[in-house]
């Protein structure tokens, strides 16, 4: 059904396939079986490849629907429903994000400094500790490395899901005005 559910929007190729994924997947799982946007949606993009005018399809969509009892204020209603579950998901997502900041960056971070303090104290000691230190230099230089890398990873991780996110949202906003003002 996710393939179902992303071919619905115009979702770029460069989206993060795992990003999309898990929010379609959101998308499907708070999805009503009363006939609201997503299937409004489908009705009328299946009219459009059937030929059917852009601007017509939406109206041929929803004069059908009429029949089952949908109306515009249904159908705009429902569109906020899945802009919800989307915030509900980018909410989950920041907690996830601050943890992996907090076990990956603050972490390697606060070990980090208890080294550079251990190295300062070492200095006056005899030159067994300067050897300790030559050792406690290099995990550091590890550490900044591992800390390094985990920030690019989180921070594209953000930028993915931003990206998507920002395309999903932006094509339901869109939605909303369009119906809004056709329907």
């Amino acid at each position: 059904m996710n393939s179902d559910l992303k071919s619905l929007f115009s979702l770029s190729d460069e989206l993060d396939e795992k990003i999309v994924s898990k929010l379609m997947t959101a998308i499907k799982h708070g999805a009503s079986k009363d006939f609201d946007y997503l299937k409004f949606k489908h009705s009328y993009l299946s009219l459009i490849q059937m030929g059917m005018e852009d601007n017509l399809a939406p109206k041929s969509a929803f004069v059908t629907a009429k029949t089952m009892g949908v109306t515009k204020e249904s159908i705009l209603t429902s569109i906020d429903h899945y802009v919800r579950i989307l915030s509900k998901e980018k909410e989950l997502f920041i907690a996830a994000l601050r943890n992996q900041v907090s076990n990956h960056l603050d972490g390697p971070g606060s070990k980090m400094e208890e080294l550079k303090q251990r190295m300062e104290s070492n200095k006056s000691k005899i030159e067994q500790l300067v050897k300790e230190n030559n050792i406690i230099a290099v995990e550091i230089e590890k550490l900044l490395q591992t800390q390094q890398e985990n920030r690019e990873k989180i921070q594209a991780t953000k930028d993915k899901f931003d990206q998507t996110y920002d395309a999903i949202l932006q094509e339901m906003h869109s939605d909303h005005k369009l119906y809004e003002t056709i329907l």
